[in-house]
Formats: structure tokens, C-alpha cells, sequence
């Protein structure tokens, strides 16, 4: 008999071991899509002024080419994020491309931006502690920096979502904190052809 409850207790123990946490979950979920495309309303709340910036736009990410951010309010500008580097694109369509070769780190910080917009747990575990609260429906994820040079200026990344990552609150060391609200997420398997031209005329014209 005591044989046998031993063996029970260890086989349900060995079951509690392999279930996969929430954060591997919700890892599962919302790193499986190629494309995704969505609206963001950005919120930026300094202590150095009375009112927050308010931005508004359109964001495009491509796991595999990069990060579009079209920015169309207050003013219309567009980010491609990539390994390469960042590409600004002005409202009259004149580009100017900053290499990540140029400026060291700045390669690790598109990495880090793109997996918080498409929930690139993996990526992040790398360079965060992440506490994970909720269920895989509803979910709310802390991400605190481990290393110490970074935790000089980002006190803490909070991300909530479900299906996708719906929210993004960047909370920096002086207090100053950031909130990007995705709404009307869509996800897709491929980009359009008009999307990959974004990225190709960038690569091509270094």
C-alpha cells in the first residue's frame, strides 16, 4: 500500500512538472503569427509636462522582415525597425536610415520592441525576470530587467493581452511612464505586396 501511494505521488508529481507554465502559454498563443497588423493609440505621461503626448497610428509587424510604424497623429511619420537598423520615413515620403552597425545597442533594442509588440516571450526571457498573472485568456505580464545597466533607465516593462498583446506600459526609472493600446488586431500568414515593399526598397537602398 505505502508503495503504492508512493508511486501515485511521484506520478503526480511528474504530471505538475510537465504542464507548461502561463508564460509558456501565453508564449505559445502569441508568438504563432507571421503578420500582425493593428492600431495603437500611444500615451507618454512626463513629469516635466502638464499634459501627456498623445500619438495615434497604424503598426505592421513581420516577424521575419521587421516592424512598420506608421505614425499618423500629431504628426505623420513612419519607423521600419529592423536587425539592419531604423529606417524614418517623413510625410513627403523622404527616407533617412540610421545602421545598427553605426550605433551599438541599437540592434538589441529593435529586437526587444518587436518581440513586446508580437509577445516574443523567448526573446525576452533572455534580458527580463517575467511574472506572469491571469490565465491564457486573460493575462497580465511584468518584466523586470536584469541587468543592472538597463534597470538604470527602465524600471519595468507591463504587458496584457489574450489571443494577442493588447497593451504595452513602459515604466522608466525617473517615473516617466509610457502606454501603447493596440486595438482592431488582425493577424495573417504573409504580407502584402505593398507591405514587403516597405522593407525591400529599405535593403535596397543601403
Amino acid at each position: 500500500m505505502r508503495a503504492w501511494l508512493i508511486a501515485l505521488w511521484a506520478m503526480c508529481c511528474s504530471v505538475a512538472w510537465a504542464a507548461p507554465s502561463l508564460v509558456d502559454q501565453i508564449a505559445a498563443q502569441t508568438n504563432a503569427t507571421p503578420v500582425l497588423r493593428a492600431s495603437f493609440v500611444q500615451t507618454k505621461t512626463m513629469a516635466a509636462l502638464r499634459r501627456p503626448l498623445i500619438s495615434s497610428g497604424q503598426l505592421l509587424l513581420s516577424r521575419e522582415r521587421g516592424l512598420a510604424w506608421h505614425i499618423e497623429a500629431p504628426l505623420r511619420v513612419t519607423y521600419l525597425l529592423s536587425e539592419r537598423g531604423v529606417t524614418e520615413i517623413d510625410a513627403q515620403g523622404a527616407r533617412r536610415t540610421r545602421d545598427a552597425r553605426d550605433l551599438p545597442g541599437l540592434a538589441q533594442i529593435s529586437r526587444t520592441f518587436q518581440a513586446l509588440l508580437g509577445g516574443n516571450l523567448d526573446a525576452l526571457r533572455e534580458s527580463f525576470d517575467i511574472n506572469a498573472q491571469g490565465t491564457p485568456e486573460a493575462w497580465r505580464l511584468v518584466l523586470l530587467p536584469r541587468q543592472r545597466q538597463t534597470a538604470t533607465f527602465l524600471r519595468q516593462l507591463e504587458l496584457t493581452g489574450g489571443q494577442h498583446v493588447e497593451s504595452i506600459t513602459v515604466v522608466e526609472a525617473q517615473g516617466d511612464r509610457t502606454v501603447m493600446q493596440m486595438s482592431h488586431i488582425g493577424s495573417d500568414t504573409a504580407l502584402t505586396a505593398a507591405e514587403a515593399a516597405q522593407f525591400t526598397d529599405t535593403a535596397e537602398r543601403r
